[in-house]
Parts: structure tokens; sequence; C-alpha cells
């Protein structure tokens, strides 16, 4: 049972990380008009963070909140994170604000599930075990594009934006349908 929801977790967090890196592209392009160049430093600072929280911080949470507890933090900061990602304004602060926390949030998630389910899982059923994480991993990575690009033009959740957003033309093509990925994201993450 633990497994099976630690797969849960392992997917709805897949599916977020996946939602978050194949839709912020199209929100940041008309919201901050960033070039390649920019998206490639955001992407940079990401996998630069995510490689810090690793090698020093992940083994020390863990050890200190125990698997569980760690698990709950990394779902929560996903979610958080992935909310809060169409409603900051400054590119500055999605650096800071939103990316910085989510990375730590998917650092900490599989490593924190490997353990949990690891702790209820007899010796000769961790590596089915850890197949079945891994396999849910890639099942949300997989699924997330093709439910992100559909939700981002479904014109489904208008909310967080105003009627400025709504009509400016640089964002009309964007802004209505972006908040959607986010929230189906947060939800997949935190179930």
């Amino acid at each position: 049972r633990a497994v099976w929801l630690g797969a849960l977790a392992m997917l709805g967090s897949a599916y977020a990380f996946a939602a978050l890196t194949s839709a912020l592209p199209l929100f940041y392009v008309p919201m901050f008009d960033w070039t390649a160049r920019e998206l490639g430093m955001v992407g940079t600072a990401f996998g630069f963070s995510m490689a810090v929280y690793n090698i020093l911080l992940t083994k020390r949470i863990i050890a200190f909140l125990g698997p569980g507890s760690s698990s709950i933090v990394a779902s929560l900061l996903i979610a958080i994170a992935v909310v809060l990602s169409p409603l900051i304004r400054s590119p500055s602060a999605h650096v800071a604000g939103m990316l910085l926390p989510f990375a730590l949030g998917w650092a900490l998630q599989l490593p924190a599930l490997s353990q949990l389910s690891a702790r209820h899982v007899a010796a000769d059923r961790r590596g089915a075990a850890m197949g079945v994480l891994v396999g849910a991993l890639s099942l949300g990575r997989a699924v997330s594009p093709f439910t992100t690009g559909y939700l981002y033009k479904a014109a489904y959740l208008v909310a967080p934006y105003g009627e400025e957003d709504v009509k400016n033309p640089a964002m009309m093509e964007t802004v209505p349908f972006s908040f959607a990925p986010f929230v189906v994201a947060a939800v997949a993450c935190v179930i």
C-alpha cells in the first residue's frame, strides 16, 4: 500500500514538474518578453539549485524530518510553487520565489519516497517497489505535456488575470488560459 501511495505522489510530482517545464516558456515569453537566452538562464538556475540541494541539503532534511514528512514537505513546496508561478509578475521573483522552492521540493521527493517505500517493503521486493516509483515518474512526465498543452489552450480557469491582461494584445493568446495547467499540476501533486 505504501508503495502505491508513493507512486501516486511520484506521479503527481512528475506531472507538476513536466507541466511547469512545458508551460512556463509559453507563459514567460509574452509576460516578460523573454528570449531563448533568458529561458536558458532560468533553466540553468533551476538545474544548478537542484544540484546544490541534492549535494548539500536533501540527505540532511530527510534525516531530520524523516522520509514521510519530507515527502509531504516536497509535495507542498512543489504545489505552492506551481500555483504561484502565473501570479508572480517579476522575473527575478520567479527565480527566487518560485523556482528555487520548486527545485528543493523536486530534489527531496524521489529520495524521500524511495526511503519510505524501502521501509515498508521486504528486501526481496525493493527492486519491484522502485520500479513502480520510477514507472509513475515516467508516466507523469509522459502524460503531463499533452494534458498541459490541452489545458493551456482550452480556456479553463481564467483567474487570476484581470481585464487589462486579457485585452493586452501581447498576452491575449496566453494569459486567459495559462493558469489551468498550474492548478491541475498542483492538485495532482498534493493528492
